[in-house]
Parts: structure tokens; sequence; C-alpha cells
């Protein structure tokens, strides 16, 4: 009879009783339940860039799944030893948020933690590496723990502890689930803190170009709407880049028909190009005075104080010329209105002068010819003639010196500078012999001058007549000097005029004004351009003129130099 068969048997039902498949199942389980927590973890710090946040929700899914009572995040100072507590999850212990030291808990942690091993504690009760710092951990409630540290450089940077208030035998499984927790949480800071440098930087950059839109749009204005002309050109031909309203207004055209324009073509005023050419070569033309025509209207003269600058690129090199004008030509026109006004009144004064002068002379020629009428003697009305004859010349060279103060030389002339003060003192020997002034004269310089030697005839008479009207009171000497010199700050050479005085004296305050316009001390006597003339001729003959005064009682006077290069006249 046939062996009976054997009883059928399912591998399914031998696998589901064998000790090592059922083994290797929870395995599987526990390993997905792992890689289930750490994608949640993933998930739930991703978007997060706040580090409190980030360890509070890593530290609360960790705690939760181990079931443990704590689990905190810290972060190490550089000390290696103080740390702080910044998030933890809590379950039946307190928060231990804060700070704290490692060597607080144990020296063991320490050294285990700051070499790159994680601390490890079963039952701390038990455990000699927690016996001196057993306090510690009984005040945080901690019986046993996992402590995983995170090394970066060589360096402990963070700890990631758990901790429970029971003994627990930890598994090696939960030990490397710490420290991958650990690893995520430490990238997802990381991540947080690039995300919120990123931020940081992009709000900076809003701010700074926020900042230099509304610094751009203040120049903006500014540009447009200052009050004196402003431009920018380019270096090949000096083209018209951009000018602002006030700029294309000298040319009574708007900005935009001007752009692309060369600088000769707007103006073709002499020398201008050549002040560019300076610019370019590095060297700025500060407040020249610049005068000529536009080509918008030739027949209008204007004048200009104009400052041109070197505009220099990243690489350091000259790029371009910006170019700033003020118009200043109804200020020239009120100026020579001005020097007109003082011309009239120094013609005033000079003609009070000549009458007094040429009237002496005409009383004896008319007293002469009375007495060669009353006369029978030949020989003597004979020598009436002569004396009246000889006052004649007198007269004759009286009003051909005057006329020498108001024929104005189209060109520079060569003249005596020792023969131009003796001229000027002969209109007032009249004035001088009704005075208690003495005049003494030292005319050393005998070098010709070349200037425009009216308008220097001019600055010398108002210069003698201010110290003769200063002297009224203080009789004494009247000191003129001429020498040659060297004006040592240009080392021009020329001539240097003193007029010295010994009148009162110039207050402090009214030295500060001295040369300004309409400012006098004569009260009604005087127009107050006197001296603001005069210095206006100094200046455009390249010369310089100086004071020293004293109103002190003791020694009191006022000392006037002009020194005027030998051939510097400039108009």
């Amino acid at each position: 009879m046939p062996a009976a068969p054997e009883p059928y048997s399912d591998p399914q039902s031998n696998l589901d009783t064998d000790p090592r498949f059922l083994h290797l199942q929870l395995e599987l389980k526990h390993l997905q339940a792992r890689e289930n927590l750490l994608a949640e973890i993933d998930a739930a710090t991703r978007a997060a860039t706040d580090p409190v946040e980030i360890t509070h929700r890593a530290a609360s899914l960790l705690g939760r799944y181990l079931k443990v009572n704590r689990c905190a995040y810290a972060e190490v100072d550089h000390d290696q030893d103080h740390l702080a507590v910044i998030g933890n999850f809590t379950d039946g212990l307190p928060s231990m948020v804060g700070e704290y030291t490692l060597h607080q808990f144990s020296s063991s942690a320490y050294d285990l933690l700051t070499t790159g091993h994680p601390f490890i504690v079963e039952d701390a009760e038990a455990d000699p590496q927690c016996a001196a710092g057993i306090a510690t951990f009984r005040a945080a409630g901690v019986q046993a723990t996992i402590s995983y540290p995170l090394m970066k450089d060589d360096r402990l940077r963070a700890i990631l502890a758990i901790h429970t208030r029971e003994p627990r035998q930890w598994h090696p499984q939960e030990v490397a689930l710490v420290a991958s927790v650990a690893a995520r949480c430490w990238e997802s800071m990381e991540r947080g803190r690039v995300v919120r440098a990123l931020e940081a930087d992009r709000e900076e950059l809003r701010r700074k170009s926020a900042e230099s839109e509304r610094q751009h749009a203040e120049l903006k204005t500014i540009y447009d709407t200052a009050p004196i002309g402003l431009a920018y050109f380019d270096l090949n031909d000096y083209h018209y880049l951009r000018l602002n309203e006030r700029q294309a207004a000298f040319f009574g055209l708007k900005p935009e028909q001007v752009v692309g324009k060369t600088l000769t073509q707007m103006a073709p005023i002499p020398g201008l190009r050549e002040l560019f050419d300076q610019v370019v070569q590095g060297e700025p033309v500060i407040n020249f005075p610049l005068e000529g025509t536009l080509v918008t209207d030739p027949s209008d003269y204007r004048y200009w104080a104009v400052s041109y600058f070197p505009v220099y690129g990243p690489d350091g090199r000259i790029q371009g010329i910006t170019a700033a004008s003020q118009e200043v030509t109804q200020q020239k026109k009120a100026e020579k209105a001005l020097i007109q006004t003082e011309k009239l009144a120094a013609a005033g004064r000079l003609a009070a002068s000549i009458a007094h002068e040429i009237n002496n002379p005409l009383e004896s020629v008319t007293n002469l010819l009375y007495l060669a009428r009353s006369s029978g003697d030949l020989e003597e009305v004979r020598g009436y003639l002569d004396t009246a004859e000889a006052e004649l010349r007198r007269v004759s060279a009286i009003t051909a010196q005057t006329l020498r103060f108001h024929r104005q030389s189209s060109s520079p002339q060569e003249i005596d500078a020792s023969a131009l003060v003796e001229e000027v003192l002969n209109v007032y020997v009249g004035r001088l012999r009704n005075s208690p002034v003495q005049v003494s004269t030292r005319l050393r310089a005998r070098r010709p001058l070349r200037c425009f030697d009216g308008e220097i005839r001019q600055v010398l008479a108002n210069l003698i007549a201010n110290s003769l009207d200063a002297m009224n009171s203080h009789p004494g000497t009247l000191t003129i000097r001429t020498r040659e010199s060297t004006h040592w700050p240009s080392g021009s050479r020329g001539i240097v005029f003193t007029v010295a005085d010994i009148g009162p004296g110039i207050s402090a305050d009214a030295l500060k004004r001295i040369f300004e316009p309409f400012f006098t001390t004569k009260a009604t006597h005087g127009t107050g351009l006197g001296l603001w003339v005069s210095k206006d001729i100094v200046d455009r003959h390249g010369g310089t003129i100086r004071l020293r005064t004293s109103p002190a009682p003791e020694r009191h006077g006022t000392v006037f130099s002009v020194f005027l290069p030998f051939d510097a006249v400039t108009r």
C-alpha cells in the first residue's frame, strides 16, 4: 500500500513563526518609522528660519517618537564649555532653556563631547561619569540621557540631548537616530542662517536702492533747479552730454536742443576751448571771468564767472568735464555805471581844484593888463606883459595835466612812474599851499611801467586826496614813495607806489569794509566808490593794493601800498 502523502505545509505560515523573520520585520518597521520621522522633521523645519522654531519642531517630533521626557538643542560657545539651550520639548520635566556649562554635569561629558563622541548615561545614580555632578542631574530631573555632539571644523558647535526621568537602556539605533536628527537640525539652522542673511542682504539692498533713488531724485531736482548753469561734457570735441535749464537758458533754448552740440558750436568765445584743454590736463579752472557772445545772439556781449573741473572714472582717468557758470552781465553793467559815477565825481573834485589853480594866475593876468593900460612907460608895460605871459603858460600847463587824467588810451602805454606822481601832485599844488600838510617824496623807480596811465593817475589821485582829507585836522607830513620791487608770492617784478599819511587811522570795523562800494567815512562828502574803483583798476593791471593803519592816539596814520607789474596789464 502506498505511503500516505505528507500533509500540505504553507511556507508563509512557517515564516510567520520564524523568530528571525519576525525580528527582521520588526527592524524594517522601525526603519520605516525612523525614515518617516526624519522626513516629517525635514518637512517641519524646511520653511522655518528662526533657530528657536526649528529646534522646537525637531525636538518635539523626536521626543514624542522616542517617548522621552525632554529633548533639547543647545548651541556651544567658543570656549567649548558654555552652552545655551535655545529650544526644547518637555513631557513631565521642566524646560531647560537657558545657559549652562558642560562641567556642571560632568567632566566626562566635556571630554567626550568636545572630542566628537556622544555622552550616554542609562542610570545617572549608578553611573560613575555622573558622580561629580549628580546634584545637577537631580536638579534637572535627568536619570538617563543621550547627548550627541555636532562638530564643525574640529570644534564642538552644538548638542542635541534627550532626557528621561527614569533609568533607561538605550538601543544603538536610538543613538543613531539622535545623531541623524542632530545633523538635520544643524542643516536646517544653517539653511535658516543663510536665508536670514540673504533676506537681510535683500532688505539692505532694497533700503540702499530706495535711498539711492531718493538721493538721485534730490540731486536731479537740485541740478535742474540750480540758479547757476550746470553742464557735463565729453572729451571728444567737448560735446554737451547733460545740462540743466539754467545753462540752456543762456542760449534761449531747452536742454534737449543743446545736448549733442559742441562747446564752440554754442559759445564761439576766443580762449574758451583752451580752458577746457587745460582741464583735460587735470588743472581745474575756478571762478574764471569769461566774456563774449553766444551763437544764438552774436550781438549781445555778456559776462560769466565760470568753473570747470575734471571728472575722474573708476580707473583714475579723466572721463569728462563738469562746468558751473553764473552770468554776471547785469553786475558788470552796474559796476561800469558805478565806475563812471566815480569818474564823474572825481572830475568834479578835480574841476574844483583846477578852477582854484587857474583862478589865481587869471586874476594876476587881469591885474597886469590893467596896469599895462594905465602905464605910459613902454619898458614897464613890456614887463607887465612878460609876467602875464608867464601866468598864462602856467594856466596852459595846468590844463594839459588835467587833460591827461581823462584821455584814456585804447592800449597800454609805457610811462615814467616818478613823473606820473609829480603830475598828480601838481594838480594839488593850490590845496597843499593852503593846508598845513607837507609833502615828502622819494621817487626811486627808474624802469618804465607799462599801464593805462589815465587809470593809474586816477588811483594815485584817489589815494592822495584821501590822505589830504584825513590830515585836515592833523598837520604833518604826507609821504609818497616809488621803488622797484618783487611781488614774492608770484615772483613778478614791478613798481611799488606808497602813500602814507599821519591822519587818525582807520577803525577795525571800517577796515573790514574799506574796499566795498558805497562805503565811506566822509559822510556826505564822499561817494564810497574811490577805493573800490581803485582796487578794480589795480586788479585789472595784475597788481595788488594793501594798507596798514593804526588809530592809536600815540601813533596814528595809514599807509597804502600799490604794486604794479612792469608789463602785466590785462583787460
